[in-house]
């Protein structure tokens, strides 16, 4: 059974506000400093002319100070910004970060598989491609960072892109593969080795690795529609709970697309979808009906990481993920006169 679905609302499950970041008045603070990749800027700005360099700075920042909205968040340089958390607790500033670092990107796209009628995907011919690229030095490159794939050139780029899924272990076990079902194994490959497997036991070297996890790959199909957070109303998106009191994420479509998700979902009953966060692929679920109203994200995440979620798509996605440079507890009064050097601040709420 697959732990993450996608679901019509319909009035059925309760939306909650989301929940702000809440932080005490202390006379300590956390300054939090982050750079934006260049390169990555750079490619956005290859996809997307409309854009320059510094709009997409300022949406960056602007991104970050709504989601935060006790923080303040300043521009410093040319590709840097500052955070200042008015807490020092752990567990504040791990949350702050989530929201931070999260993209907010959002794609629903279709699986791809070799009956789709539309167009010849040459699956069969991009899994032999990838698997000799794996055994030639990919596998290496993924373990150490998952946005190698997009180094990964396929035969057919406009037909056919290879989405990295983490398989988590849970006490001991491996999560399901998508290899293994029969509605997604055609469009997966594994990027793991069969002693990493290990018939689902969690090897004895990663057992101590709470973030532990194995990574495959999955073919998501370019030639047919698809939607993302673009389409969505930022004004709808909410956090909310299933039938099973597991934290998810409540969406409506802009009236623009509503209907042509409504199609494209009768379109695909009993096919899989993707689900695509950030660059990675949270699930496949299978269209069971045509979904006309509201959507809900469920499963597979915790209630911090759907706050994230929802405050990134509330707020708009970010052009790349920031990284963090340093991380340091000041004085509360210090940031003041540190953030009278910095460039042109955009300062939350």
């Amino acid at each position: 059974m697959l732990a993450f679905s996608l679901a019509s609302a319909g009035g059925q499950v309760a939306g909650q506000e989301p929940i702000a970041t809440k932080v005490p008045q202390a006379a300590q603070i956390t300054r939090l400093v982050y750079e934006l990749p260049v390169d990555a800027l750079q490619r956005t700005l290859q996809r997307d002319d409309r854009n320059t360099m510094e709009s997409l700075l300022k949406q960056a920042v602007d991104a970050v100070a709504n989601r935060l909205s006790t923080a303040k968040v300043a521009r410093l340089g040319a590709a840097s910004f500052s955070v200042e958390l008015a807490t020092v607790r752990a567990e504040d500033i791990a949350s702050a970060r989530q929201r931070i670092e999260s993209i907010g990107s959002l794609e629903m796209r279709i699986l791809a598989r070799n009956d789709y009628a539309e167009a010849d995907l040459g699956l069969e011919q991009e899994r032999k491609r990838l698997e000799a690229w794996l055994g030639k030095g990919g596998r290496a490159k993924l373990q150490e960072d998952l946005g190698a794939i997009d180094n990964y050139r396929a035969a057919a780029p406009d037909k056919i892109r290879w989405v990295p899924r983490k398989v988590r272990a849970n006490q001991g076990q491996w999560s399901y593969s998508l290899s293994q079902l029969p509605a997604t194994g055609e469009a997966t490959v594994r990027a793991f080795t069969d002693e990493q497997w290990n018939n689902r036991r969690v090897p004895a070297a990663m057992l101590n690795d709470e973030d532990a996890f194995l990574i495959e790959l999955v073919a998501v199909n370019l030639h047919e529609t698809s939607f993302s957070h673009r389409d969505l109303q930022r004004d709808k998106v909410r956090l909310t709970v299933d039938q099973n009191g597991d934290p998810g994420v409540r969406y409506e479509f802009v009236k623009e697309r509503r209907k042509a998700y409504a199609a494209w979902s009768h379109k695909h009953i009993r096919h899989s979808s993707a689900i695509i966060v950030n660059g990675e692929l949270l699930a496949a679920p299978i269209f069971v009906g045509k979904i006309t109203g509201p959507g809900i994200i469920t499963g597979n995440f915790d209630l911090p990481q759907a706050e994230a979620l929802v405050a990134a798509l509330q707020s708009g996605a970010l052009p790349a993920k920031p990284q963090l440079i340093s991380q340091e507890v000041l004085p509360a009064d210090q940031p003041t006169r540190a953030n009278k050097a910095a460039s042109p601040a955009a300062q939350g709420k």
